[in-house]
């Protein structure tokens, strides 16, 4: 009879003892990979989410302007011209990056000035599919996009010259007519009047022409300075993270992780002592046949081995069994977040790798009961037989 056998055969004599370890530990397990599983959705999710709501990542044309001082007194800066961007060469440069998988939406916008009842009134050209994907609050309806041209106007704008729904803006001689005015936002948008890009750059004579693009880049699976980086390789043109905007996403992507991670943390703990208890138990009920082994023969080492091989067994099952509750309890609960995993396939590198902190788990806490068997003084144990 080996080792291994004795500690087959003493799960066996106690199936519920067993079963009691291994509700616990797959418990656990299941608690710490479903809790894993769903921080990392979450923290993509909430990436995705929040690249929603504005741009991290600037595109401008190049500086075309010189300081000017005279005497020692700075004069300010000399504009020789305004620079327009290429738009479908800049577009091109960012959705071609090796991170394009990052970026979320590109948004190119062309300022110029329009008249109202003889009063000038600054309007955005956007590419609309791309700056409803950036501004959910707008509540701008898809099939309302997808009219020839489509004009809204912000909130303080409207207000401060009274202009409704079917109010004609002029831009050229051009009368653009506005569809829909925006709730206040209290940020830039209020003070703009927004139409379809192509439409504006055809009344102004600026085919192709932007004056900057806003991307939204995911930033959680490659530093911000790479996909700024990348795009710059592509143009001449100037490219800038907004690096408070990106600051404040991953802090709060990283708080969520590390407040998972804490309570993982808490669960593993709370494991591992009860699983020493656990042991702890069975050792001290065990003494008397512990005393008959050390009486026949066995060594310390094979008492320690045949006790950390009992909890090694339980820990390979109940890694199993935790690792496919914790998974499918994870894609359960994301669903349930509204939250869609597209490969619902069990990750059996990582299956494998539960199972490998199982059983390091469970060796840890069986060692320190495992040693005091080992210990155990054989006449202490048979002086109650």
């Amino acid at each position: 009879m080996n080792l291994f056998t004795i500690s087959f055969r003493n799960i066996q004599r106690r199936p519920l003892r067993a079963v009691l370890f291994s509700v616990v530990f797959i418990a656990g397990l299941a608690a710490v990979v479903g809790l894993h599983y769903v921080s990392i959705h979450i923290g993509q999710s909430m990436e995705e989410k929040l690249s929603r709501f504005g741009a991290n990542v600037m595109i401008l044309p190049k500086e075309n302007s010189h300081s000017v001082s005279y005497g020692g007194v700075q004069l300010g800066s000399l504009s020789y011209a305004v620079t327009y961007l290429n738009e479908t060469e800049t577009v091109y440069a960012v959705r071609s990056i090796e991170f394009n998988k990052n970026i979320s939406a590109v948004a190119p916008k062309l300022i110029v000035t329009g008249d109202y009842n003889g009063e000038p009134v600054l309007l955005a050209g956007v590419d609309w599919e791309q700056e409803i994907f950036l501004n959910p609050a707008w509540d701008i309806l898809e099939e309302d996009i997808k009219t020839p041209v489509y004009t809204i106007a912000g909130y303080s704008v409207a207000d401060r010259f009274g202009i409704n729904i079917g109010t004609d803006i002029s831009v050229n001689e051009t009368a653009l007519k506005v569809d829909h005015i925006l709730a206040e936002n209290g940020d830039d948008s209020d003070n703009l009047i927004f139409t379809t890009l192509s439409n504006l750059q055809s009344v102004t004579g600026s085919i192709n022409k932007v004056n900057f693009i806003e991307v939204a880049a995911l930033c959680s699976a490659c530093p911000i300075d790479d996909i700024v980086s990348q795009i710059s390789a592509n143009t001449d043109a100037q490219v800038k993270a907004l690096q408070s905007v990106v600051k404040q996403r991953m802090y709060t992507i990283g708080f969520v992780e590390m407040l998972v991670w804490c309570i993982i943390l808490i669960i593993l703990t709370a494991s591992v002592l009860m699983m020493a208890l656990f042991m702890l138990s069975s050792v001290n009920e065990r003494k008397k046949e512990i005393g008959i082994m050390r009486a026949v023969g066995y060594s310390k080492p094979s008492i320690f081995t045949a006790i950390c091989a009992e909890a090694a067994i339980l820990a390979i099952l109940s890694g199993i069994a935790g690792y496919i509750a914790g998974y499918f309890t994870s894609v359960k609960v994301l669903a349930v977040m509204d939250i869609v995993i597209n490969d619902n396939k069990i990750p059996v590198e990582d299956a494998l790798i539960t199972i490998g902190v199982a059983l390091f788990i469970a060796v840890a806490a069986a060692a320190v009961p495992a040693l005091k068997a080992a210990r155990l003084n054989p006449a202490e144990a048979l002086s109650g037989l």
